[in-house]
């Protein structure tokens, strides 16, 4: 059975992480994704779009959009001169880090869950 309110509490709880996200490092859910996928030895846009499961041209907005705002650093490929890949920055880094180590930024059961999820996942 689907539980509407429950969902909507998940929603705007969602809602308040990603304006705190916003307020604290500039990052919308999304842009903060792509420097995880990153920090996962993803690169190429192809392969972002892929790991995040968005459009490849969604990715290009939001790879530009962390570019611009300096966490990461476009490269064009030596062997193909088309072929670009994206690294985080210090700044980058640093933005994953407070991310990762953010005590306030998700309800507890939310964090419980996902930890759940990424267990069984494995």
């Amino acid at each position: 059975m689907l539980d509407l309110c429950g969902l909507r509490k998940l929603i705007c709880d969602i809602n308040e992480t990603e304006n705190h996200m916003k307020r604290e490092l500039g990052l919308t859910v999304n842009e903060a994704s792509i420097l995880c996928v990153l920090s996962d030895g993803v690169h190429k846009n192809t392969q972002i779009a892929k790991k995040m499961n968005l459009s490849v041209s969604r990715v290009s907005r939001l790879t530009s959009a962390v570019e611009k705002k300096g966490f990461v650093l476009r490269e064009v490929e030596d062997a193909d001169k088309r072929g670009i890949c994206f690294y985080l920055t210090d700044k980058g880094d640093t933005a994953l880090y407070e991310l990762n180590n953010c005590k306030s930024c998700l309800p507890s059961y939310i964090e419980k869950a996902i930890k759940e999820g990424v267990e069984t996942n494995e």
